[in-house]
């Protein structure tokens, strides 16, 4: 399935590949499923992006445009984020704020990488991808602050 396809599918289906199956639309998704599973299928999802963005590092292609990539609003994490299935308490949380803002970091690196990738920057979006890198750093600090979510919900 190429990036675009995936994109378009990812928020209908919930699956970070998205295809069909048994994982439910984010919007049949957010009465029933907490908190858990959100994260889960976040953490999930977001890390596909490594596989996405190293495969335009060595093509020079990508078939999401990297304005859609910058935008942290439209993947299912983000429209559960941003949706009203979340009550004004948890949306005032200092937890909620820290993803919130780490996950949209993460979307602007990620572009900064697709962009360096498209225009032949090689080395530039390998290095940021590399753990001590700025994409590295990005979603790690997103994993963990989505990991200390879920302790604290516990």
């Amino acid at each position: 399935m190429d990036l675009t396809c995936a994109a378009r599918a990812w928020g209908r289906s919930g699956r970070p590949d998205g295809l069909p199956g048994s994982h439910h639309s984010i919007e049949e998704r957010e009465g029933s499923v907490g908190l858990k599973e959100e994260i889960n299928t976040a953490i999930a999802a977001h890390s596909q992006w490594k596989v996405r963005l190293k495969g335009a590092i060595d093509t020079g292609k990508l078939d999401v445009p990297v304005a859609t990539i910058r935008v942290d609003d439209q993947c299912a994490f983000g429209k559960w984020l941003y949706g009203d299935s979340l009550p004004a308490e948890v949306k005032a949380s200092p937890h909620y704020t820290k993803v919130r803002d780490l996950h949209a970091r993460f979307h602007q690196v990620a572009a900064a990488v697709a962009e360096a990738a498209l225009a032949g920057r090689k080395a530039e979006a390998e290095a940021s991808m590399g753990i001590t890198g700025e994409y590295g750093r990005a979603s790690a600090e997103l994993t963990r602050a989505m990991m200390d979510w879920l302790t604290a919900s516990r």
